[in-house]
C-alpha cells in the first residue's frame, strides 16, 4: 500500500513536470537570453518592440518604462558599434528563475570583449522570458513574495560575480587565441622578413586579406606580453584592416580594387632601409599615392615602423594632416609616383590572347570577376611609348575599370555587347549601366591591337601622341574600327536597351496565383541586399515593370536613390509589416537614413507574375514626410492609374493606406526612443 500510494503521488508529479517542460517549449533560458541580445544588436526597435517579450511588470510606470527602453536602445547601439559576436557563457537556474551570462567578442578587434548578465523567468506555457533590466530582476513582478525575492537577489549576486570571472577568463582566452594564430603565421613572416622589399610586400598582402595575426607578426612588434602601447597599436591595426579607421587611410592597404607596387629606395644600410608602396587608385584625381615605410634590422630580422599616417589614422583631422606632412618629401615622392607604370610592368608579366574572341572573353571576365592589376596587364607595352603617354594609357584603363564597379555614390555594371574586328585592330563594345548616369546606359568601346605577342589593349585610345607613334597601317586599321563602331552605334544602342528590358517581366498578375508573406519578405530582403552590393544585373531580375517602355528608366532612377541611401545606412532594415495573400502584396520597410535623420518608410509593391513574385520597380511609393515626397508619390499614382485597371489600382491604394498607417505608428514610436536618446 505504501508503495502504491507513493507511486500514485509520484506519477502526477512526473506528468506535471513533463507537461510544464513541453509547454514551455524547447527554448531554454540561455537560448532565450542570446536571442534577446541578438535582437538588440541587429534591430533598431521602437520602445514597445524593445520591451516586447520581456517579463516587465505591468505595474511599471510610463517614465520608468521609457527609461528602461532607452537603456536597452543604448545597449543595442553599443553592441552594433563594437560589432560584437555573442555567445552564451554560463547559466544558472533556480526553479522558475534563471540567470545567464553572455560573452561578447568584437569582430573588429579580437581583444575587445565584454560580458553581460541577464535574468529570466519561466512563464509556464509561454516559456522563458528576459528581465527588462540587464544584470538584475528590477521591474519584474515577484508578487511581494519574500522567498522569490531572495532567490532573485541570489541570482543577481551570482551574475555580478560570474560576469567578473568570465570577463577575466575571456580576456585571457582571446589573447591566447590571437597568439596561437600569430604563431601559425610566423614561418611565412620570417621567410618574408629576409629583405625589406619582400617584407613590405608581404605586409601589404596580409592587410588586403584582413589577416591581423600575419600583419602583427610582419610588423615585428608583438612579442611577449602586450604592453599598453602595443595594445593601442594592435587596435589601430585591427580597425584599419576592416576599413574602420576614422581617416580612411588604411584603404590604401586593404582595398582589393587598387594596384600596389613595392619600390625599395636607394640608400640605407644593413640596419635600416626605406621602402615605398606605390598605390594606383583610379578613383582618385591623382591616381598614384605613396606610403613610405622605414624598416629597422632588429634581432636578426627586419621589422616595420608603421608610417605616421597609418599609426595616427584614428586621431583628429589636424593631427592626422600634420602626420602626413611630416612623412612627405614632395620632390622625391613625385619622382617615385611617376615610376609606377615602369615598376608595374617590370614586376608583372603581360597578358595576351591569341584571338580577339579569346581576348574579349578574358577581358570581360577580368572586368567582372578579376582584379585591376590583371586588367592593366592587358595594356600594350612598347619601349617607344614615352613616360607621359604610358601614364595616360594607364589612367584611361583605370577610368574604364571604374565604369564596371560601384562606389559610394553609384552602382555600375557592364556587359560585352559586340566585337568588331578589322585586320590587326578591333573593338570590344561594352554596354555600361550605371546609377550615376542621367541616361543610365552608354556604350563604350575598348580598342584592341594585335602584335607578335597577341591581342592587347591599344594605348592609342588615350592620346593623339600614342596614336601618332603607330605605323600607318595600324593607324588606318584602328581608324576603321572606330568608323565601324560609330556607324553601328544606333543599332547597338537599341540592342543594349532591348537586352536590358528583357531582364524585367511585365507587372501583370496571373489569375489564381498569390504572393505569400514568406515569399514577399524574402524577395525584399534579397532585393535590398543586392542594392547594398551594387549588383545591378541580378537586381533587375527581381523586378517587374508597369510601363514596359519607359518604366525601366524610372526604375533605374529609383535604384540610384536607394543605393545612395543604403550606403549611408548604419542599421539593418526592419520589415514593419507584410500585406499578402492576394496577387498583389506590399512590404513596409523601415530604412535607416543615416546618423541624425529619421528613418524612411518605402512600400515595396509585389505582384504574382508567371515567373513568380516580382517587385514592381517603377512604383516607388514612400511615407510622405515632406512636400517633395508628396509630389513624387502623386506622379507614381498617375502611372499606376494609367497602367492598372480600376479594381487593381484601388487595391494598390488600399495597400498603401495601410502602409501609411503602419509607418506613422512605427515612426512615432521610433521618434520617442531616439529623441530621448539624442537628448542624453
Amino acid at each position: 500500500m505504501k508503495q502504491s500510494a507513493w507511486f500514485d503521488r509520484l506519477v502526477p508529479s512526473i506528468v506535471f513536470l513533463l507537461g510544464a517542460g513541453l509547454a514551455s517549449g524547447s527554448t531554454g533560458p540561455g537560448e532565450e537570453a542570446l536571442n534577446f541580445m541578438l535582437g538588440l544588436r541587429d534591430k533598431q526597435g521602437a520602445p514597445n518592440e524593445l520591451l516586447e517579450g520581456t517579463v516587465l511588470s505591468h505595474h511599471t510606470g510610463a517614465i520608468r518604462r521609457s527609461a528602461i527602453s532607452q537603456r536597452l536602445a543604448l545597449l543595442g547601439r553599443y553592441l552594433r558599434n563594437n560589432r560584437y559576436e555573442l555567445k552564451v557563457s554560463s547559466e544558472k537556474r533556480d526553479g522558475d528563475l534563471a540567470a545567464v551570462t553572455i560573452n561578447a567578442v568584437s569582430s573588429q578587434d579580437p581583444l575587445e570583449v565584454d560580458v553581460f548578465g541577464l535574468g529570466l523567468r519561466n512563464r509556464g506555457a509561454d516559456g522563458w522570458a528576459v528581465a527588462p533590466v540587464p544584470g538584475s530582476f528590477d521591474n519584474v513582478d515577484l508578487g511581494f513574495d519574500q522567498a522569490l525575492e531572495e532567490r532573485a537577489d541570489a541570482l543577481e549576486l551570482w551574475m555580478g560575480k560570474e560576469r567578473l570571472l568570465k570577463l577575466r577568463a575571456l580576456e585571457d582566452e582571446v589573447l591566447e587565441d590571437l597568439r596561437m594564430r600569430m604563431k601559425k603565421a610566423e614561418p611565412a613572416a620570417l621567410e618574408a622578413a629576409v629583405s625589406p622589399r619582400q617584407l613590405v610586400k608581404a605586409f601589404s598582402e596580409a592587410c588586403q586579406k584582413g589577416d591581423l595575426p600575419a600583419a602583427m607578426v610582419l610588423l615585428g612588434k608583438f612579442e611577449g606580453d602586450l604592453s599598453e602601447e602595443e595594445r593601442r597599436l594592435q587596435r589601430v591595426v585591427s580597425l584599419g584592416l576592416q576599413g574602420l579607421d576614422s581617416r580612411g587611410y588604411w584603404h590604401f592597404l586593404t582595398r582589393s580594387d587598387v594596384v600596389r607596387v613595392v619600390v625599395q629606395e636607394e640608400g640605407g644600410d644593413d640596419l635600416d632601409a626605406e621602402v615605398s608602396l606605390l598605390v594606383f587608385d583610379p578613383r582618385r584625381g591623382r591616381p598614384v599615392s605613396l606610403i613610405r615605410f622605414v624598416l629597422l634590422y632588429v634581432g636578426k630580422r627586419w621589422t616595420i615602423e608603421l608610417p605616421s599616417g597609418l599609426r595616427l589614422s584614428n586621431e583628429s583631422r589636424e593631427t592626422f594632416r600634420r602626420a602626413l606632412l611630416r612623412d612627405q618629401n614632395y620632390d622625391e615622392d613625385d619622382a617615385l609616383r611617376k615610376k609606377f607604370e615602369e615598376e608595374f610592368e617590370e614586376q608583372n608579366a603581360p597578358l595576351r590572347s591569341a584571338t580577339i574572341t579569346a581576348a574579349a572573353k578574358e577581358i570581360e571576365k577580368i572586368l567582372r570577376e578579376g582584379s585591376l592589376a590583371e586588367f592593366l596587364r592587358f595594356a600594350h607595352r612598347s619601349p617607344e611609348l614615352a613616360e607621359p603617354e604610358r601614364r595616360a594609357a594607364y589612367r584611361y584603363l583605370g577610368a574604364f575599370w571604374n565604369q564596371f564597379h560601384q562606389d559610394a555614390k553609384a552602382a555600375s555594371d557592364g556587359k560585352l555587347l559586340d566585337v568588331i574586328e578589322h585586320e590587326d585592330a578591333g573593338a570590344l563594345v561594352f554596354r555600361i549601366v550605371s546609377t550615376a548616369q542621367d541616361a543610365h546606359l552608354e556604350l563604350n568601346p575598348l580598342i584592341l591591337m594585335r602584335d607578335k605577342q597577341g591581342w592587347s589593349i591599344a594605348p592609342g585610345v588615350t592620346t593623339g601622341g600614342n596614336f601618332a607613334n603607330l605605323d600607318k597601317d595600324s593607324q588606318e586599321q584602328q581608324a576603321e574600327v572606330h568608323r565601324r563602331f560609330e556607324s553601328q552605334r544606333e543599332d547597338l544602342t537599341k540592342k543594349a536597351i532591348a537586352n536590358l528590358r528583357s531582364r524585367f517581366v511585365k507587372a501583370a498578375p496571373v489569375e489564381g496565383r498569390v504572393v505569400r508573406a514568406e515569399e514577399a519578405g524574402e524577395l525584399v530582403r534579397k532585393f535590398r541586399s543586392l542594392i547594398r552590393k551594387g549588383n545591378l544585373m541580378e537586381l533587375l531580375s527581381c523586378g517587374a515593370l508597369l510601363d514596359s517602355s519607359d518604366g525601366m528608366w524610372e526604375a533605374l532612377n529609383a535604384i540610384s536613390y536607394e543605393y545612395r541611401g543604403a550606403k549611408r545606412s548604419a542599421v539593418l532594415d526592419q520589415q514593419v509589416h507584410v500585406q499578402s495573400g492576394k496577387n498583389w502584396a506590399a512590404v513596409t520597410l523601415r530604412v535607416d537614413s543615416g546618423q541624425g535623420s529619421s528613418p524612411s518608410y518605402p512600400m515595396y509593391l509585389l505582384v504574382a507574375t508567371g515567373e513568380g513574385p516580382r517587385i514592381v520597380v517603377d512604383v516607388g511609393l514612400r511615407l510622405a514626410t515632406n512636400k517633395g515626397r508628396e509630389v513624387l508619390n502623386e506622379r507614381v499614382w498617375e502611372r499606376i492609374d494609367l497602367f492598372l485597371e480600376e479594381e487593381e489600382s484601388a487595391l494598390v491604394r488600399l495597400l498603401f493606406e495601410r502602409h501609411v498607417a503602419r509607418s506613422k505608428t512605427d515612426l512615432d514610436a521610433w521618434m520617442k526612443t531616439n529623441t530621448m536618446d539624442q537628448g542624453r
